[in-house]
């Protein structure tokens, strides 16, 4: 369809003007308001219902009126780093987010959301979450992203210079990000933003086992403080540290043989802390100071001289409690876990790509979560891991100035950008910015359309501005992957429509929900490989779409990229399957002149001289073809092309020929592929 075709349509109601950032933790909710111009600061709001004994009930930030913790029950939304019961969750938002009188209230049909999510989330609960957010709540736009931390200014963290945001606003190049939260501790390889998969580690141990780990050793020890999980956590975050020297701190801790009275053991060997637990009368905070060793002198006194035993402080002292219980961060198998400590996982989770990342990851490691604040984490954290890195390696670790709200300042900063909204760069796709459709490679506006049709009878190809409501929208995916959006019905004249569509309320909507990625790797292993001096442009057409070549692929010299097979199953239209077209343009055009509507004066975009084709018979065969361009076939292009690898036979183009075994065929040649295969370009 030529571009004269094409019509305009509006771009719809304008956007909404603040975008609401929320980091749902398993502890708390960091929440706040972020627009193009500022941000507000976040409000830290415990993500829990509670119960006193009195049986009164607190939703999230009405914790902060209890007086009595003594007792109390948790209700908490997110289990084992997993949101798994949005009923609680939704009285929690509500509460915080919808209420009239809520310090973040906001309409939601005006307001945007970006959400925190976990680099393992697992598809089901992904698909639960965005339909809660959209058919409950309703709000105007929305995104969710595992890698907010990749916004932040990494080295200004580790006190390097400032980043320049002169060009927009992009991700931390390469970044080894670990989240030690309240369920668990995640390590995420994260390489232009983006996580590495399957690289990711995580280790089971986060700030809930370790309260647990603390109730426990407090409750056989001293007081039974099973039903006070809330005060132990305050303890442990009061009192823990990270030991430089665990012999040795656990040798001036220790009490003796019976009878015997160590001297280190009595004043404490500057590690024992006393803790002055709440009354909840005179006192609703506890408080940590140093070990007196007299004050249970003191009390057997006051006992003995019959005054009443509440004018006495309860007291906790902490001794080799202050770090064993942090250290099962590092030696989880204290406790019987049979998992990794935190540096030994660093170290699986790199074992897992490219020694040549292993530099960039070593020296950017960020430290994220409530278990980051624990004095001496960072150092130990960063001795250990450069005691298992290779030596020619630099290890840095830091952790922000506040590593609980990181994530939410991540968020923050990319709320700012307005790119965010308008194309999904952040799911995989590749954003076709030269052709006036704000990064979309094709918009198809179908009035009338509803998902349950048979076919669509009205498409209009719009030539300007972005994705806009009631309309298909097609995207350019990486080198090597395909769309995997599009509608079941398609055109009753013929023509194909793809991408995400666009509904009325002007959200998208996956028409394939049951695949997750919009972008999923061909079949096959084929190669491109430019020989050249200088970039060649290979353009594929947009199917189904608009069948525009517009999906890029500019090939630089001495590199080489993944072509995409579509496999069988792919796509079938009017009964045939799919295959891939490449349009090769000549050496030097830019990409941005290449992969639009060309002309016969140019020999570019569709009027390219050279097509390769790529697809998978319904048998399952690969092949892969090169033929001329038919709009354009006595156009040379100036350069040689050649298939290497497991094809059944020789098929190359050298000067404007085409030939099969060295035999000119003028229709071009295809070959089957019985394995790898690689297309060179030369000169010939």
């Amino acid at each position: 369809m030529s571009p004269a075709h094409r019509r305009t349509k509006s771009s719809g109601p304008p956007p909404p003007s603040q975008t609401l950032v929320v980091d749902n933790g398993a502890y708390t909710i960091k929440a706040g308001f972020s627009s193009l111009n500022s941000a507000s600061e976040p409000r830290i709001i415990p993500n829990c219902m509670a119960r006193d004994r009195d049986k009164k009930v607190y939703i999230g930030s009405q914790l902060e009126k209890c007086k009595d913790f003594g007792d109390i029950a948790f209700r908490r939304p997110v289990e084992k780093g997993y949101l798994v019961n949005w009923e609680a969750e939704k009285e929690i938002w509500e509460h915080e987010f919808f209420d009239e009188k809520a310090p973040l209230h906001c309409d939601p049909r005006e307001t945007g959301l970006l959400l925190a999510e976990a680099p393992n989330a697992l598809p089901a609960l992904q698909t639960n979450c965005d339909q809660i957010v959209f058919e409950e709540f309703g709000f105007a736009r929305y995104y969710r992203c595992p890698s907010l931390n990749a916004y932040n200014d990494i080295q200004a963290t580790f006190k390097g210079p400032a980043r320049d945001d002169s060009n927009g606003l992009l991700p931390a190049e390469i970044v080894l990000l670990i989240d030690c939260g309240y369920s668990h501790t995640t390590i995420t390889p994260l390489l232009q933003g983006r996580p590495l998969q399957s690289a990711i580690r995580r280790l089971d141990v986060g700030g809930k086992l370790m309260t647990n780990y603390l109730t426990r050793l407090l409750s056989l020890r001293q007081y039974d403080m099973r039903n006070d999980t809330y005060l132990v956590n305050e303890i442990k975050e009061a009192c823990s540290y990270v030991t430089k020297d665990f012999k040795g701190d656990m040798e001036k801790t220790w009490k003796g043989t019976k009878g015997e009275r160590r001297e280190a053991f009595l004043t404490g060997g500057g590690i024992a802390k006393d803790y002055v637990l709440p009354d909840y009368h005179n006192r609703s905070k506890g408080y940590v100071r140093d070990h007196d060793p007299s004050m249970t002198g003191k009390l057997r006194k006051l006992a003995a001289t019959g005054k009443p035993i509440e004018a006495a402080e309860d007291i906790l002292t902490l001794r080799n409690e202050r770090f064993t219980v942090p250290e099962l961060l590092f030696n989880p198998s204290d406790i019987g876990m049979r998992q990794s400590g935190i540096a030994q996982l660093v170290m699986e989770s790199l074992s897992c790509l490219p020694m040549g990342l292993w530099p960039g990851l070593l020296a950017n490691i960020i430290v994220v979560g409530g278990s980051a604040k624990i004095e001496g984490f960072i150092w130990r954290l960063q001795l250990e891991i450069k005691a298992l890195a290779p030596t020619e390696c630099i290890v840095r670790v830091a952790r922000p100035a506040d590593p609980i709200i990181s994530t939410w300042l991540g968020g923050a900063a990319l709320a700012k950008d307005e790119a965010l909204w308008t194309f999904p760069s952040a799911y995989g796709a590749v954003a076709v910015d030269w052709i006036g459709l704000d990064g979309w490679s094709g918009v198809q506006n179908v009035p009338g359309y509803t998902p349950d049709a048979s076919s669509i009878t009205t498409i209009i190809d719009e030539s300007s501005g972005g994705c806009i409501a009631n309309s298909f929208c097609s995207y350019a995916c990486p080198a090597g992957h395909e769309k995997s959006q599009w509608p079941t019905a398609q055109g009753s004249n013929g023509q194909t429509v793809g991408g995400l569509y666009c509904n009325s309320n002007g959200f998208l909507v996956l028409p394939q929900p049951e695949t997750t990625q919009i972008c999923t790797a061909g079949t096959g292993s084929v190669t491109i490989t430019n020989q050249l001096s200088t970039n060649v442009a290979i353009c594929r057409t947009d199917y189904p779409g608009t069948e525009v070549m517009d999906i890029p692929l500019d090939t630089q010299a001495g590199q080489s990229y993944p072509l995409t097979v579509p496999p069988a199953p792919y796509f079938y239209f009017d009964g045939s399957t799919t295959s891939a077209t490449y349009y090769v343009n000549s050496p030097g055009v830019p990409v941005s002149s290449a992969c639009e509507w060309g002309s016969s004066e140019t020999s570019t975009g569709n009027w390219a001289p050279v097509n390769i084709g790529l697809g998978q018979t319904v048998s399952g065969t690969s092949y892969l073809a090169l033929f001329p361009n038919a709009e354009n076939q006595n156009a040379v292009l100036d350069l040689h092309i050649q298939i290497s690898g497991a094809v059944s036979s020789n098929c190359q183009y050298l000067a404007g020929i085409f030939t099969t075994n060295g035999v000119e065929t003028s229709s071009g040649c295809t070959v089957a592929l019985s394995g790898a295969a690689n297309i060179i370009l030369s000169s010939g």
